[in-house]
């Protein structure tokens, strides 16, 4: 779901522990994501035994840390510039880029 180098913050975490876990049984651990838009991932997970038994069941809300799309331009003796307009118009950027560097 992530990009390489792409990561999240958990927001919530919310584990419901059902009944007991015995000791020596294999248990089987199953999630899903429910809800993935540009900023949130919404997923859920559930712990059981071989005959379907539910011992935990679990919700997660994280902020997913996308990568963006920046283009920088050194002007300004290094300083770099980053704003809306540049991320949407790259032509724009190196036109006031180009004006900048005149200026040093």
């Amino acid at each position: 779901m992530l990009d390489p180098g792409e990561s999240y913050g958990t927001i919530d975490l919310n584990v419901k522990m059902l009944r007991p876990v015995p000791r020596g049984i294999e248990l089987r651990a199953k999630g899903k994501v429910i809800h993935m838009s540009r900023r949130l991932g919404i997923s859920d997970a559930t712990l059981t035994d071989n005959d379907g038994i539910i011992y935990a069941h679990a919700t997660s809300t994280c902020m997913i840390l996308r990568k963006e799309k920046i283009y920088n331009v050194t002007a300004f003796k290094s300083q770099e510039i980053r704003t809306q307009a540049f991320l949407k118009a790259p032509a724009a950027v190196k036109s006031i880029a180009a004006s900048n560097q005149r200026h040093i």
